[in-house]
């Protein structure tokens, strides 16, 4: 979910702040909102069905930005040393404390009798190790929901431990062929998992999407893959809206589209946007990724994404006396506050805590 500001390119940043506002909607809508309530609440759920394949994007996004940061460092004395102490500073202490903080409020009894208080089944030092996916996997259960979104964090250490060693060792052409066959056996591995869960949180079942933004970080570095993108850019412009297009159909039920193909899906149509964006900045998509809006939220990202469920969560629990579930009007009400104190958090948490170890993490060099 994060990245260092090396090259930054603000709509990158944009297609992050895009994804983090689709995965708060999911999880402050789609996940809360009663269908049954109202006719408008499930129209509203209906339009916000996919939206969980934002996570695709983001580890394509990881996949292109981390790939890029260590292509262009290969070779380099502190190639691993810089990379991981980097990571280290940027991912570690925002995570770290949000287990402590939600161990705090778990100790004052918030939660008790409710799946947002710690499971025995997904132990509290799996989340330090970054491996509760796979205790989530095989006690099919999420374990705290205060920290259930966690396990995206787990698979990308995950990706981290692998990722710097295939760029080390293999060369331009063999790194291609490595990652062309993770992109492909990654559909095949989640249609023969042994439940939904290991097929949705397991890295080995992501390889499509976290490979994918690699091989377009390779392919970047190619003039002639530029200048074809640049000179077809109306067509991918068009097949991006056609994708677009055709998903109103798979909402509307016109045509079906099942779960473990609905990765494969939106993983196109997260990569044609990412072309799109990466090839051509002067186009609609472009131009909407650099509102403030997206380029915010994209800046807070890593923030919002840790906090929401924690806000969410005790918010609707110390006022609401339930899980977070939007059935009238004052459940809604919760909700909007509770978006607001997400992004106030954010704010405050990059600003005076998250950036002093980002700069300090910074000083290692490759």
């Amino acid at each position: 979910m994060t990245e260092d500001k090396t090259n930054r390119i603000p709509e990158l940043d944009g297609i992050r702040g895009l994804a983090i506002l689709m995965v708060v909607i999911y999880h402050y809508g789609y996940l809360t909102i009663d269908a049954k309530t109202s006719v408008i609440g499930a129209y509203f759920r209906l339009f916000l069905k996919y939206f969980y394949t934002s996570i695709d994007l983001f580890f394509m996004l990881s996949g292109f930005l981390i790939g890029g940061i260590l292509i262009a460092n290969k070779g380099k004395k502190n190639y691993f040393k810089a990379f991981y102490l980097r990571r280290a500073c940027r991912i570690l202490p925002l995570y770290f404390f949000s287990i402590l903080l939600v161990y705090t409020i778990c100790s004052f009894g918030i939660g008790a009798g409710t799946d947002w208080w710690f499971d025995k089944n997904v132990p509290v030092y799996s989340y330090f190790l970054f491996i509760q996916n796979f205790f989530i996997v095989f006690h099919e259960t999420f374990g705290n929901r205060f920290l259930a979104i966690t396990w995206s964090l787990a698979i990308e250490e995950q990706f981290y431990l692998i990722l710097p060693l295939l760029i080390c060792l293999l060369n331009r052409k063999w790194m291609i062929v490595v990652l062309s066959i993770g992109i492909l056996s990654a559909p095949f591995l989640r249609q023969n998992t042994n439940n939904y869960l290991e097929s949705f949180l397991m890295v080995y079942c992501r390889f499509d999407s976290l490979f994918t933004g690699v091989l377009l970080a390779i392919a970047v570095k190619n003039e002639a893959f530029l200048n074809f993108c640049r000179l077809h850019r109306q067509k991918l412009w068009n097949l991006l809206f056609l994708l677009l297009a055709i998903t109103l159909l798979f909402l509307f039920r016109i045509m079906k589209l099942g779960v473990y193909n609905s990765h494969i899906w939106f993983l196109l149509i997260w990569f044609v946007l990412m072309v799109v964006v990466v090839t051509n900045k002067d186009n609609f998509f472009s131009n909407c990724l650099r509102s403030k809006l997206f380029l915010i939220s994209g800046k807070y990202s890593f923030g919002i994404y840790i906090y929401h469920q924690i806000v969410i969560g005790m918010l609707f629990l110390l006022f609401r006396g339930k899980i977070p579930k939007i059935e009238d009007v004052n459940d809604l009400f919760v909700m909007m506050i509770s978006l607001v104190i997400t992004f106030a958090i954010s704010y405050l948490s990059f600003h005076y805590f998250e950036r002093k170890f980002i700069a300090f993490g910074h000083r290692f060099k490759y």
